[in-house]
This record gives C-alpha cells, structure tokens and sequence, in this order.
C-alpha cells in the first residue's frame, strides 16, 4: 500500500500519488561535487529531495533513507521534513527511539519489479515501489507517483577521486563495491531518461562532469533553476481582506 506512518494508534496507509505536482524536482545525491554548490536550491517552483548521506549537506523538503538508521547523521530523524524510509524497518532505533514514532516519517512498500518499466505504471495509490537494491531507482519512483515530470541531478559524480560529499572513508573492498554500483547506476539511469521521455518524464544532469552526461541532457544548475521559476509569478502586491471583497 505504497506509503505507511506511524499515527501513534498504529500504521495507517497513505494516498500521495497525484499526475503531475507542476513543481520540478533537484534530487541531490552525496557525490564530492555536491560541496561545490552554490546556488541556493529553495526557491518558489522547486521540490528539494535528498538521498541517504547527501543530507546534512542538504536540507532538503523530502529525505530518502533505505539502509540501517546508523548509516546516516543521527539528526535527520529529528528533522521536520519528509522522510521516506525502507517498509519493514519501522521498528528500528535511533538514540533508543523507533524511528517510526519520529515526525513525518514515511515507510515505503517495496517489490522486485517483474519489468523495469514497472517503474512508469505503477502510479496507483496502492503500489508498491520497485526495489533495485538501491536507494536511487526507489525515489525516482516515489518522485514520478508524487507527480514528478522533471528530474534534476546533482552531485551525481558516479566516481572520481573523492568518496562522498561527507568524510566517511572507505576500504578499497567498499570501494570496489562502490564501482560496481557506479556502473550498474549509469545503466539504470540512461534507460531511466530515455524511457521516461517517451512518458513526458525529463531526467536531466546538473552534475558537471558525471558519465552520465553522455546520454542525459546536461543544464547548469545556475541555468536550470532559472527555468523551474519561469513560470512562478511575481510576489503582487498585497491587500487586506476587505479590499479582496466583491460587492454585490
């Protein structure tokens, strides 16, 4: 049943799928590059979303976490935003709290998809979300059943000589694991684009310098942010209630 949370009476299921949210997307991922950002990504036309470690470098409006609560900055189960956890992992604990009970945490129902195109269909309330075994191709799919026509990725490096945007080193057993996952996300990410254009879904790299810029269109974040606003209009000028009233 798609999304679950805790309402302290028990889990209730969500309904959250919509066509289209007519807000575009910047879905941070903890690639090195992401230090580099400049812009500011909080402004009117724009969901920020967030995987696993890219927070706290990112604070965004909706946070994905799929692994072991340990894996990332304790805090985030403390933060107010969304938050879109692994179904089944409702009863784990952080500082000795389920992190069920935190605030605004949703558990997302997972499922081996029996087609990778599963992950355009499946836009009913009562879904559930494909499970690649990796935290990325789940929230795409949250992203398009929320309504989701355009994708933006940053710090999505895929490689290189840093790790993350955070400090956590890595064994060169980690690393080669990581390399492994790097290559199996380039390939998942170019059938992601070129399918979802077929179905109106834009994915579209921000991340100077990614592999994944062969096959994606490339914006410059300064460029891309510009574009999401173009149809946000100006603040207007305020008035007091009375003055919005229509006689008769």
């Amino acid at each position: 049943m798609a999304l679950w949370y805790e309402t302290g009476n028990g889990m209730v299921p969500t309904k959250m799928a919509r066509c289209d949210m007519h807000l575009d997307v910047y879905l941070c991922c903890p690639g090195p590059s992401l230090n580099d950002l400049k812009e500011n990504l909080y402004v009117p036309g724009v969901v920020v979303a967030a995987l696993t470690t890219a927070y706290p470098t990112i604070r965004p409006d909706i946070w994905f976490g799929l692994d072991e609560p340990e894996c990332y900055h304790r805090t985030v189960w403390w933060e107010p935003f969304v938050k879109i956890a692994r179904g089944g992992y409702q009863d784990r604990e952080c500082a000795g709290r389920k992190i069920k009970d935190f605030y605004n945490v949703f558990f997302a129902d997972t499922t081996a998809p029996k087609d990778r195109l599963d992950i355009f269909s499946l836009r009913q309330h009562d879904v559930k979300f494909v499970w690649h075994k990796n935290s990325i191709a789940l929230a795409l799919h949250v992203l398009v059943w929320m309504g989701a026509k355009k994708i933006h990725l940053l710090g999505c490096d895929l490689g290189g000589d840093k790790n993350y945007c955070h400090g956590l080193q890595l064994s060169e057993e980690h690393r080669n694991r990581n390399r492994r996952l790097y290559g199996q996300l380039k390939e998942y990410l170019k059938f992601f684009g070129e399918e979802g254009r077929k179905r109106g879904i834009q994915l579209v790299s921000c991340t100077k310098n990614s592999p994944v810029n062969e096959y994606l269109p490339y914006i410059p974040i300064k460029n891309a942010l510009r574009i999401s606003q173009t149809n946000v209009p100006e603040p207007g000028e305020l008035k007091y209630v009375l003055d919005t009233q229509k006689s008769d």
